[in-house]
Order: structure tokens, then sequence, then C-alpha cells
């Protein structure tokens, strides 16, 4: 390096240099001397452009492990792709710091601003990359394709990893590759980069929920519980890491207060220039208008997630129309799919999409919405019903739906009472309260028959609303609320109807009050019923009150009387119904008859029983049957019986996919261990049935 006069000013100095260099320093004074200190053969202080790491990164564990293998394993193109407010460049630029010993050519890093309305031109970035590379200013073309090239040339076979954060599409990024040769390059965009050829994806999506909670906790350095608000900011980084700050600078008790009111979140949520709401706009501003009334009106729908066919449904559109609606809405991250025919919104998106709604869209709307999203609901809860619990005998696929569906068919019973849709909300509450009760959800089948009530008298329907009453009756004594019973079915007696609906209800009134242990006034009432379906030659009706009489009368532990009542039943059934009716009348009759001793009757009768159930396919009345079988090997010591008959019983409980039979045998063996069973303890997917309803 020399020293001469300037040319081109008379008096000053100037600096020239002649030959090859990595990196030329140039100075107005130097003292003593330069030493350049270069490790590989490159300085790295000069090319590196990476953001500062930041001290409270959070997990990601999984992800940082499979993008610094990718990195390493030759992978030219990395894109972390996901929602607005997930942490993508805060995980790049914490990669490109766990990598940059091995890229110590250079490390770039540019911010392509791909969410705001002009992202960056890839001219401009490839001018600053070459600076950074060592290219002088007047040696940079003004035509991109030139630049690409020079910027190619310039990390041919160098070490670097080139970070491009926040990107738009592949247009963008795809002049701002090196190509091949030992470059990586790390992309970070709201949508995967499909069109690079080569291109390895790893999403990213918000937080679980210890994760969140930690990211919370060192955010705002306090020993607090947060979990609820780590909840409430729907594990979202962007809105932790909000809330963090608002925490450091208030109180947990204020900021918690805030966040609850959700009319009020999204306008929480915003930190100096860092706003939820805003990164949500990103994506939701350029949409179309007909995408955007989408996207409002489908946040109508109740639900953690939802059917796309209840969405179609609630919108009134046909299926392929909303799948693509659906389609172009996921590619903006601004819903997804959970399995291939259910969507959700991340609770912000939704929160985001009622407020555009509640802006744009009147309240006759909303309600459109809701009534199609009720009758949706209405047809399919009776459609699974008839289909999981015909004859009693559940199928699988019946109860998966309402196990999925049951949250939002809940809420859309709320809605259908807030329309004073009254029609549809008994028939929805009477379809749903069956699963309800199969399922063992007692308290919740009292509210939802209560409810079922209450629509049938808005409607001003005597005969549906004594039939709701009459069903909560039921429940609430097998949930042991007895207290609440009798005022029920005074209420039922009271409505008017026909002389056949009051000894319907009497009966049902009789058979509640024996489960109560009240079998003289069961009598009583039952009776009643007996009385006047005899009056009329109901041959039915007086079957069946003589049945649930004769049980009173064992009740009342006047067994001899109970046997000749339910002998007489099943003669009248004999001779006008079939085996499903026998069936249950035999179980009654068994146990009467072992009451009075008549062991090889009574053990007759159930074994006729359980043929019939086999004979039907019927899996819950086998299920019963087995029940009180065992308990008579029970009664009568006879433990092997009682074994094979419980191992039965597991075996038709599994069949069912009913956990609650699988206990009752396990309870049974509990009782008597000298029955030396072993129940094995493989809970099926489904819980259990109630005792018949008769």
């Amino acid at each position: 390096m020399s020293v001469e006069p300037g040319a081109e000013e008379p008096g000053r100095l100037a600096n020239s240099f002649v030959g090859t260099a990595d990196v030329v320093f140039q100075a107005r004074d130097i003292y003593g001397d330069v030493h350049i200190h270069a490790m590989d053969g490159y300085v790295r202080a000069s090319r590196s452009q990476l953001r500062s790491d930041i001290p409270d990164f959070t997990d990601r564990t999984r992800e940082v492990a499979e993008l610094t293998a990718l990195l390493d394993n030759g992978s030219n193109v990395v894109c972390v792709w996901g929602t607005g407010g997930t942490g993508k460049s805060t995980l790049a630029v914490r990669i490109g710091h766990l990598v940059r010993e091995r890229f110590p050519y250079a490390q770039l890093y540019v911010d392509l601003r791909g969410a705001d309305a002009h992202p960056v031109d890839p001219a401009a970035v490839l001018g600053r990359f070459l600076l950074v590379l060592g290219v002088s200013a007047r040696d940079i073309p003004s035509d991109l394709g030139a630049r690409e090239d020079l910027y190619r040339a310039a990390l041919w076979d160098k070490p670097a990893l080139v970070v491009l954060d926040n990107a738009h599409s592949e247009r963008q990024v795809r002049p701002l590759l090196p190509g091949t040769g030992t470059a990586r390059v790390l992309v970070t965009s709201r949508q995967p980069m499909q069109g690079l050829a080569g291109t390895e994806f790893v999403e990213l999506k918000e937080f679980d929920p210890a994760s969140a909670t930690e990211l919370l906790r060192r955010t705002s350095r306090t020993a607090d519980a947060l979990d609820d608000l780590a909840g409430l900011c729907g594990h979202l980084p962007l809105a932790l890491r909000i809330v963090g700050v608002k925490l450091r600078l208030g109180s947990t008790t204020a900021v918690r207060r805030d966040l609850a009111d959700a009319s009020r979140r999204l306008a929480v949520l915003r930190a100096g220039d860092l706003s939820v709401r805003a990164s949500i706009a990103v994506s939701h501003g350029p949409l179309p208008e007909p995408l955007k009334r989408c996207f409002r009106l489908l946040s109508l729908i109740p639900g953690a997630d939802f059917a796309e066919d209840a969405a179609a449904a609630a919108l009134g559109m046909a299926g392929p129309e909303l799948t693509e609606a659906v389609r172009e809405l996921a590619e903006q991250q601004l819903l997804e799919w959970t399995t291939p025919d259910r969507l959700r919104f991340h609770d912000l998106l939704r929160l985001y999409a009622r407020e555009e709604a509640e802006r744009s869209e009147p309240p006759e709307v909303w309600d459109e919405v809701a009534l199609r999203h009720v009758e949706w609901c209405r047809a399919r809860a009776q459609e699974h019903r008839d289909n999981a619990l015909n004859e009693e005998c559940p199928t699988a696929a019946g109860l998966r739906w309402f196990d999925v569906e049951s949250a939002n068919v809940l809420e859309a019973l709320e809605s259908a009472f807030r329309l004073q849709a009254w029609t549809p909300a008994f028939r929805l509450a009477m379809a749903v309260q069956d699963f309800l009760r199969y399922r063992g959800l007692l308290r919740e089948a009292a509210h939802v028959l209560g409810r079922a009530a209450d629509a049938a008298r808005g409607a001003g329907e005597p005969d549906d609303e004594r039939f709701a009453l009459v069903y909560l009756g039921m429940v609430l004594v097998e949930d042991g609320r007895t207290a609440e019973t009798p005022a029920l079915y005074e209420r039922a007696l009271a409505l008017p109807g026909s002389d056949v609906e009051r000894c319907w209800t009497l009966t049902h009134y009789g058979i509640a009050l024996t489960r109560m242990g009240h079998p003289d006034e069961a009598i009583t009432r039952i009776s009643e019923a007996l009385a006047a379906t005899t009056s009329r030659a109901d041959g039915t009706g007086e079957a069946w009150a003589s049945t649930h009489l004769g049980n009173a009368y064992r009740a009342a532990g006047r067994p001899t009387e109970a046997v000749a009542l339910l002998q007489g039943a099943l003669d009248h059934d004999r001779a006008d119904h079939g085996d499903r009716e026998i069936g249950w009348i035999l179980v009654y009759l068994a146990d009467a008859l072992a009451d009075v001793e008549r062991w090889a009757e009574a053990e007759a009768a159930l074994r006729r029983s359980l043929e019939l159930g086999r004979t039907l396919g019927d899996l819950n009345r086998q299920a019963w049957v087995l029940h009180h079988l065992g308990e008579f090997h029970a009664r009568r010591r006879h433990w092997p019986e009682l074994a094979d008959t419980t191992r039965q019983l597991e075996t038709v409980a599994k069949a069912m996919h009913n956990e609650r039979w699988l206990a009752i045998a396990a309870e049974l063996v509990a009782r008597h261990p000298i029955a030396s069973i072993t129940i094995t303890n493989q809970p099926p997917d489904e819980p259990p049935p109630r005792e018949p309803d008769d």
C-alpha cells in the first residue's frame, strides 16, 4: 500500500492500492502497527449482519434441532413459515447465531418486509449485500440480472449464511438465492415458499401452554401465576411478549382484568410498535371483499373448531365453494384445518374476525348464520343419535361425532334460545340429551332437558313439555338429585293431555319413586295408571304398568305379589308383542323369583332374556342382563359362573366401546374377590349406558 500526492486535489493525500486482498481498510491516520486477525482465512466482523440474539428466547427445542440439522446436512434453502406473531424472525436470528461458526465467510441478513404494503425490492437487497461482500458502489450494476450474477460469483464456494426474513413471495426471494455451493439460505415467511425448488419447510405454530407460560414469566420477570394470561394470549409469542412488557410496567391484576374482556383484548395487545391486530391486518387487508366476508362470517360459528359442512350450511354456501374459500384463507394463515374436514380459528384471529363482523354485518345476518347452524346441528344430532343409539346398540362412529361436536351443539342450543327458535331448540335438545345420558354426563343432560321443557313451553306444545319433564325427572333420580324430582312429575301431570299420556306419566313417576326408595308411593301412582289402562282394554299399557308395579312390590318387600304381576305382564306381551319387550320383563321377573328362592326359574328367565338380546343383536340389553346374571351368581355364591359371566360382560362392554359397563364388571369382581377374576384394564373408546328407560 502506498500513499501519494492526490492528483485530483493538489495539496491533499490519496490512498492507492495495487494487488489483491480479502479486505482493505482506509484510515486518515495510523499510529503503530496494524494487525489483522482472521479465522479460517476469513474476516468475519465486517460481513456479519445478524441482528442481536434475544436473551429470553424460549423453547422451540424441536424446531432448533430440525433447522440446524437441515443446514448442517446440505439443504441449500430452508423456509420457516407460519402465521404472524409466532416468532419466526426470532427463531431465524437464534439459528443464525447458533450456526455462525459453520459459516465464517459471511452471515447476511435482511428484513424483506413481506408483510408491508411495499415489500423490499430484491435489487436493492442485492446492492446492499454486494457492498457488504466488498464490491464497491461504482462496480455494482443497475440491472437486476447482472447484480444476481455478481452476487452469486461473490458467494461461490464460500461458507456463508443468508437470512431472508419476512419474505413476501418466491419472486422476491429467488434473485437472492446464492445458487449451489456451500452457502445456505434461511427464509421466514407467512406462507411456505412452495415455488422454490429443493426447499425444506419447517412450520412454526403458537407455543404449547407450558412454553407460553415460561416465555411470559421470562419477559415479565414476575413470579405470579400466569397460566391464565398465557391462555388469553392464545399462546402466541407476539401477544406474550406484549403482555410481558405490560406486566413489568403495571399490575398483574390490571392486565388480567383487561385481557379477560374479549371485546377489548386486541386493543390491549399492543405495546409500542408491536400490535397483534396490526399483525393480523397484514394478512387480512389485501383479501378481496368476498373472501373477507367469508372470514368474518365463519367467526360466528361457535366452537374451538367446527366441521366444514357445518360452515357451508351456516354460511349458505355450496361445499366446493366454501372449500375454495377456506383454502385461500388457510394460505393467508387466517384459518387452518385441524383434520381433513374440520376448521379452526386461532383465538385471537377469531376475535379479529368478530370485530370485522360487528363493523360490517347487520344483526339479521348474525341471526341467519346462527339459525342455519342450529338447523345443521339438529339434523346431524338426530341422524347420529339414531345411528349411534339405535335399538340401544351404539356405533362408535355416531358416538365419535357427538364427542367431537358436543360443545358446538350445546352452544347452538343456546343460540336457538336467544333467537326464540323454540321448535328447533326442543328437537336439538332431545337428540343431544340421549348422547349425554349415554356418556354418563347427567348434570349436562339435566340442563339440556330443562332447556327442552322450556322450549316446548315456549312453542306451546304441552305433549313435548311433558316428555321433557318426565325424562328430566329420570335423569335427576339417576344423578341422586331426588329432592327436585317429585315437583317435575307433578308439573307434568298438571299439563293438558289424553288419558294415555297421563298413564304414561304416572308410571314413570312410579318408576322414579321406586328408585328413590319410596315403593309404597310408587305402588299408589302405578296402580292408578294400571287401573286406567285396564278399563280401556289397553293391553300394551297394562303390561307395561304391571311390569313396573311388580318391581315396586318387590322393592316394598312383597315378592310374591311381584311375581304374580310380572308373570301377568309377561303373558300379555307374549300375546301382543315381540321379543324386545319380553326380554325386559324377564329380568324383573328373575329378580322377583330369586327373592322367593325359586332359583332355577330365576336363572332360566335371565338366560332366556340373554338369548333374546343375542338374537336381536342388542348389546346394551346383553350387558344389562349379564350384570343381573352376575349379581344372581354372586347371591348364590356360584364363583365359577360369576367369573364366566363377568368375562362375558367385559367382552360385550368392549364391543360396545363402553367404559361404564367395563367398570361395572370390575366393581362386581371387587365386591366378590373370591371369584378370582382379572378384568383387563383396557378402557374402550366409549363409556356406559344407563339402566334401560323401558
